[in-house]
Protein backbone atom coordinates (compact mmCIF):
# COMPACT_ATOMS: atom_id res chain seq x y z
CA UNK A 1 0.00 0.00 0.00
CA UNK A 2 1.06 3.54 -0.62
CA UNK A 3 1.80 5.90 2.25
CA UNK A 4 -1.15 8.17 1.38
CA UNK A 5 -3.53 5.19 1.39
CA UNK A 6 -2.28 4.03 4.78
CA UNK A 7 -2.60 7.55 6.20
CA UNK A 8 -6.16 7.89 4.85
CA UNK A 9 -7.24 4.54 6.34
CA UNK A 10 -5.71 5.45 9.71
CA UNK A 11 -7.20 8.96 9.70
CA UNK A 12 -10.63 7.42 9.12
CA UNK A 13 -10.14 4.91 11.97
CA UNK A 14 -9.08 7.72 14.31
CA UNK A 15 -12.04 9.92 13.29
CA UNK A 16 -14.49 7.08 13.97
CA UNK A 17 -12.91 5.86 17.23
CA UNK A 18 -14.99 6.25 20.39
CA UNK A 19 -12.62 7.48 23.09
CA UNK A 20 -15.37 7.17 25.68
CA UNK A 21 -17.44 9.58 27.68
CA UNK A 22 -15.50 12.50 29.09
CA UNK A 23 -12.42 11.99 26.89
CA UNK A 24 -11.54 14.54 24.21
CA UNK A 25 -8.92 14.12 21.51
CA UNK A 26 -7.01 17.43 21.60
CA UNK A 27 -4.27 16.77 19.02
CA UNK A 28 -2.21 14.15 17.18
CA UNK A 29 1.40 13.97 16.10
CA UNK A 30 1.56 12.02 12.83
CA UNK A 31 1.46 8.36 11.88
CA UNK A 32 4.45 6.09 12.47
CA UNK A 33 4.98 2.72 10.82
CA UNK A 34 7.49 0.44 9.18
CA UNK A 35 7.12 -1.42 5.91
CA UNK A 36 7.47 -4.83 7.61
CA UNK A 37 4.59 -4.35 10.07
CA UNK A 38 0.82 -4.11 9.72
CA UNK A 39 0.57 -1.88 12.81
CA UNK A 40 0.48 1.91 12.47
CA UNK A 41 0.65 4.16 15.54
CA UNK A 42 0.06 7.80 16.29
CA UNK A 43 0.81 9.81 19.43
CA UNK A 44 -2.45 11.36 20.66
CA UNK A 45 -3.03 14.06 23.24
CA UNK A 46 -6.13 13.52 25.34
CA UNK A 47 -8.03 15.55 27.88
CA UNK A 48 -10.27 14.00 30.51
CA UNK A 49 -13.31 15.88 31.79
CA UNK A 50 -12.00 15.76 35.37
CA UNK A 51 -8.73 17.46 34.34
CA UNK A 52 -8.02 21.05 35.24
CA UNK A 53 -8.49 22.99 31.96
CA UNK A 54 -5.04 24.52 32.46
CA UNK A 55 -3.33 21.14 32.99
CA UNK A 56 -1.24 19.42 30.34
CA UNK A 57 -2.95 16.85 28.17
CA UNK A 58 -2.32 13.12 28.58
CA UNK A 59 -0.08 11.44 26.00
CA UNK A 60 -1.49 8.25 24.54
CA UNK A 61 -0.85 5.96 21.60
CA UNK A 62 -3.52 5.23 19.04
CA UNK A 63 -2.80 1.99 17.15
CA UNK A 64 -4.30 0.66 13.95
CA UNK A 65 -3.66 -2.75 12.41
CA UNK A 66 -4.31 -2.93 8.67
CA UNK A 67 -4.60 -6.14 6.66
CA UNK A 68 -5.45 -6.23 2.95
CA UNK A 69 -6.36 -2.53 3.01
CA UNK A 70 -8.85 -2.88 5.89
CA UNK A 71 -8.68 -1.97 9.57
CA UNK A 72 -8.76 -5.15 11.62
CA UNK A 73 -7.95 -3.55 14.97
CA UNK A 74 -7.90 -0.06 16.47
CA UNK A 75 -7.27 0.91 20.08
CA UNK A 76 -5.81 3.59 22.32
CA UNK A 77 -3.52 3.27 25.33
CA UNK A 78 -2.94 6.16 27.71
CA UNK A 79 -1.17 6.05 31.06
CA UNK A 80 -1.08 2.24 30.77
CA UNK A 81 -4.87 1.97 30.40
CA UNK A 82 -7.05 1.10 27.42
CA UNK A 83 -9.06 4.20 26.51
CA UNK A 84 -12.42 4.09 24.79
CA UNK A 85 -13.86 1.19 22.90
CA UNK A 86 -11.31 -0.86 20.95
CA UNK A 87 -12.30 -2.16 17.53
CA UNK A 88 -11.40 -5.63 16.38
CA UNK A 89 -12.69 -7.33 13.21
Amino acid sequence: MKTDEIRQICDQALAEYNFGEGVTLEATSGWEYSSNSSEVTCPVFLRFEEDDPEADTHLGTFSVVIEKGKVVQADCLCDGEMIGFPFSA
